[in-house]
């Protein structure tokens, strides 16, 4: 029987900066994990006026939150990555890009490693 892990992308937000927020959701969305593997993407929003759920409602793998304080980005990461529950960790930015083939191409190196 095939155990499926799990790799997490944490992405910390701040709305007034996240106009490239979208391409980075479909290039997470595009992502290609190996077999045995999951993706979970966790997104945290920092702000007191939190704006970014109804652009993050259409991309229904993404598990948003939003922090109601502003905190700053470095505190908003980590509680990102409090959330997060995978065997593997990928932080990216909410102006960042992965390529389709980022994660299958990385997480056999791993493997090779035998990271459970």
């Amino acid at each position: 029987m095939l155990r499926v892990r799990r790799i997490s992308i944490i992405t910390a937000t701040y709305a007034p900066t996240a106009d490239y927020l979208v391409g980075t959701a479909r290039s997470t969305e595009a992502l290609e994990v190996p077999a045995g593997w999951e993706l979970e993407w966790i997104v945290q929003e920092d702000g007191e006026s939190p704006r970014l759920a109804k652009v993050l409602r259409q991309f229904v793998f993404c598990e948003y939150s939003a922090i109601r304080r502003q905190l700053g980005i470095a505190y908003t990461r980590n509680l990102t990555l409090s959330r997060a529950r995978g065997v593997l960790l990928q932080a990216l930015d909410q102006d960042d890009l992965l390529l389709p083939n980022a994660l299958a191409t990385l997480i056999p190196h791993f493997d090779k490693h035998a990271i459970r």
